[in-house]
């Protein structure tokens, strides 16, 4: 066997995959004091992003508390709404106190870096951005 293949089975015990859970779209409670908004062209790049990537939920899926009012992801769901999706992948933020959830919700909500268009000119394609 070699290194590689032992450096990623090594990874993989280390490092367990959570469960994902399903739940249907109309289960979940939007939050009514979520600070994010969305201009309808960013919208549709995320519609566009969901759809093209749709894997990518499973491994950040919506968060809601245990009402399952949305905590992160308001606005992908939204998007998988606009797409038609039935179900959606969520986690739970179990035992939050409320001043808690407002931390998560504004921390979620907040992008604390810049990109760096120098890596991103030499990195990536003008289209999959």
């Amino acid at each position: 066997m070699s290194k590689k293949v032992d450096k990623v089975d090594t990874i993989k015990k280390k490092f367990k995959k959570r469960p994902v859970h399903y739940a249907p779209i109309g289960d979940f409670n939007g939050n009514p004091i979520n600070p994010r908004q969305i201009k309808s062209a960013r919208f549709s790049a995320l519609v566009r992003s969901v759809k093209e990537s749709s894997k990518f939920m499973e491994v950040r899926p919506i968060i809601v508390d245990e009402e399952g009012v949305i905590l992160g992801g308001n606005m992908r769901l939204k998007a998988c709404i606009n797409l038609g999706w039935k179900e959606v992948p969520y986690d739970v933020a179990e035992g939050y106190t409320p001043e808690e959830k407002l931390e998560f919700i504004i921390k979620d909500n907040n992008s604390f870096g810049e990109w760096n268009p120098d890596l991103l000119a030499n990195s990536y394609e003008r289209d999959e951005l």
